[in-house]
């Protein structure tokens, strides 16, 4: 069919009407900076779209006079709401539904509205106050009761979710490592894309009640002060959207993404308490120092302090203990854990290797730094410190850990190969 007939359609205009009425509603709340009308806005506009697409063959147009005149004025409040004196973003979620009630009067008439109650009632949820617990379970029990489409819970809660987590993560610089993070949802996202073709969507009455739970509390959350649960959120928001979608019995399909979610939630959760009760800046110091003296630079270490002469000294801290290198490398390395090791042996070595790496390419770096001081080379020590150069001893170990990973795997498949081709010798 050609474009010129498709607009012949006046369904396609009603859609491309409902199309413009949710991109003025979600540009209005991103101009506000409203993040949280926005997501549910979303997943809300989403949920109606669906109901409504099930219904497309039997839409059919009947209008009549009075009823697209009020249809067409409700469409002008809303569309010019923002001008209005009463508008605030308590008030627009009201004047989008009055908007898209408007529309459905232009479509069908004021007497057969009643057939897409259930498509405006998700809208008209929009315009419920309160972002608690509470109102946002009675929101999604709502929304579960009328959308029974496991796909849709899916795509749009994960597609939702996953950059409003890491805006916050951004926002208010919790994770030393934000990369970290975005790169543990991506593999998250990569197992499911490899799986999509054999995963078991069979939702469960009381499982899916405990997923709508799960994704309650993460909106309760995510929206305010989450303090520490922000860092299991991920993994709290991938065991609602999987018990909505494949119950109780379809939990162990994701295994794998439950443990790299459990891995950045752990890290998030008990870093600072690694980092205030583990001395790792004395021992840094001390290995340092044994580089600088093995140099030939005289030098006395106290504590975490690297003495040359009254005038120069270098201070190991706690922020240049290494306890970011390690953190980085190691979450990687249990990452590789989780995804391609098959032996008991490579549980244990692969993190081993990766905190070797990162402590010894830290303790370079503090090495290096102390030659500059001993040299008094302020300008050097300022440039390697403060500067982006220094991130070299961070790739430069996670280069290194990277290909001792590539070997592994080589390694790997070519013990499975030699067992393939000769079975009897195993």
């Amino acid at each position: 069919m050609t474009p010129a007939k498709w607009l012949k359609h006046k369904q396609i205009w009603f859609l491309g009407i409902i199309l413009s009425l949710t991109a003025f509603y979600l540009s209005y709340c991103w101009i506000a900076q409203d993040i949280q009308s926005l997501v549910s806005g979303f997943i809300f506009i989403s949920g109606a779209g669906v109901l409504l697409w099930k219904k497309r063959r039997n839409f059919k147009l009947n209008r009549d006079i009075f009823s697209s005149i009020v249809g067409i004025i409700a469409i002008a409040t809303f569309i010019f709401s923002p001008f209005l004196p009463l508008q605030s973003s308590t008030t627009l979620p009201i004047f989008f539904f009055i908007g898209m009630v408007g529309v459905g009067m232009v479509a069908v008439g004021g007497k057969r509205l009643k057939q897409y109650w259930r498509e405006l009632s998700l809208i008209l949820t929009l315009a419920i106050p309160g972002s608690n617990f509470f109102i946002w379970w009675l929101k999604l029990m709502w929304l579960g009761y009328l959308v029974k489409n496991a796909k849709f819970w899916l795509l749009s809660l994960a597609l939702t979710l996953t950059p409003l987590y890491l805006h916050k993560l951004d926002v208010i610089e919790i994770a030393r490592f934000v990369s970290n993070h975005i790169l543990a949802v991506a593999i998250v996202f990569w197992l499911v894309w490899q799986k999509r073709d054999e995963i078991q969507l069979k939702p469960q009455r009381y499982a899916t009640l405990l997923g709508i739970s799960c994704i309650a509390f993460v909106f309760s959350h995510i929206f305010g002060n989450a303090g520490v649960w922000l860092q299991i959120l991920p993994l709290l928001t991938a065991l609602g959207i999987a018990l909505i979608t494949s119950g109780f019995s379809g939990l162990k399909q994701y295994w794998r993404e439950f443990a790299i979610l459990l891995i950045i939630g752990i890290f998030g959760a008990f870093k600072p308490q690694i980092e205030e009760n583990f001395g790792l800046a004395t021992i840094t110091a001390q290995f340092a120092h044994y580089l600088v003296a093995k140099w030939g630079i005289p030098s006395v270490r106290q504590g975490t302090l690297i003495i040359f002469s009254p005038e120069a000294a270098v201070e190991v801290t706690q922020g240049c203990a290494g306890y970011r290198q390690i953190f980085w490398v190691l979450e990687i390395a249990l990452f590789y854990v989780v995804l391609f090791s098959s032996r008991l042996s490579q549980v244990f070595m692969v993190p081993s290797v990766a905190v070797f790496l990162a402590f010894i390419g830290n303790s370079i770096r503090v090495f290096f730094l102390s030659i500059l001081v001993s040299a008094g080379d302020r300008a050097g020590y300022v440039y390697w410190h403060d500067g982006k150069a220094g991130d070299i001893f961070v790739v430069i170990p996670t280069l290194i850990f990277g290909l001792f990973c590539f070997y592994l795997i080589k390694y790997s498949q070519s013990e499975e190969t030699e067992d393939y081709q000769n079975p009897g010798l195993s």
